[in-house]
């Protein structure tokens, strides 16, 4: 069983690889890159075979034209390489934008999950203190119909409680008393 498995996740990253290969290919730096390095090695196997061509020895001197070839020759294996070194950034740069692209999905499905957990938590908050509330109000021989009309004040100020949010006036009054006891 274990081999099945082996063999399903070998399978299973053929095809994430075969998928990842196709969507690199059809980026469109990536194929920019891709067409310079094969015009570039279609130009050094032209020059190449041109030197193949070219005499080295025309009679019983060097040729010049041999020499002239082989620059050209080496000038092409150079664009070749700087070709080379654009399609391999041009593949990097991909690779990162889609790790990047992974990157902030993972942060992003983290931050709602968070959110939903923290909206789920005060959710739970709220209808404990209102069930709570509730009972205190109707204990104290308050009605449910002045509940009702009450509740939504009484949750804003037990979420300014529980904040450590002051009232203006009682801000105003807290603010004074400080002045008075440093006169």
């Amino acid at each position: 069983m274990l081999d099945y498995n082996k063999k399903a996740a070998t399978k299973k990253m053929a095809a994430l690889t075969t998928v990842q290969q196709h969507e690199q290919d059809n980026d469109t730096n990536v194929q920019s890159a891709n067409s310079k390095v094969e015009s570039a090695r279609a130009s050094l196997a032209r020059e190449q075979q041109k030197l193949d061509q070219t005499p080295r020895v025309v009679n019983g001197q060097h040729n010049k034209a041999y020499g002239r070839q082989i620059n050209i020759r080496d000038a092409a294996k150079e664009v070749v390489e700087r070709a080379e070194e654009g399609l391999v950034k041009a593949q990097n740069d991909f690779s990162r934008k889609r790790y990047l692209a992974r990157l902030d999905a993972e942060r992003k499905a983290e931050e709602d999950a968070r959110k939903a957990e923290q909206a789920d938590h005060a959710k739970e908050q709220e209808e404990t203190f209102m069930a709570s509330a509730k009972s205190r109000w109707l204990a104290s021989g308050g009605t449910e119909a002045s509940f009702a009309e009450n509740a939504p004040s009484l949750w804003t100020a037990e979420l300014n409680r529980r904040m450590g949010v002051v009232q203006p006036s009682k801000a105003l009054a807290q603010i004074q008393a400080k002045i008075r006891g440093q006169i």
